[in-house]
């Protein structure tokens, strides 16, 4: 089910992507986020994500039919525009 949360939470990490000219966010359901730079996969926290952060963050920004491709398949692979900054 998806959560009703505020964009800004998912946000924050959009920001420290640019911030850190990250290609790449890789969020895992018992994981630590993390961004790909220059290549390489680094950590972004010490944080796990549990499965209800994982719904807050991507909740609102993924469309319908997405969200259910990620339930059904625990995968989702997409592309966010950022306002004026990335996409």
């Amino acid at each position: 089910m998806r959560g009703a949360v505020s964009v800004a939470a998912i946000d924050e990490l959009f920001v420290l992507m640019l911030e850190k000219k990250a290609s790449d966010m890789i969020l895992a359901e018992g994981a630590t986020p993390k961004l790909r730079i220059a290549g390489h996969v680094r950590p972004l926290s010490s944080e796990r994500l549990s499965h209800e952060k994982l719904v807050r963050l991507l909740g609102e920004i993924c469309l319908p039919a997405r969200w259910d491709r990620f339930e059904a398949t625990g995968d989702l692979d997409f592309a966010v525009a950022f306002g004026e900054a990335a996409r």
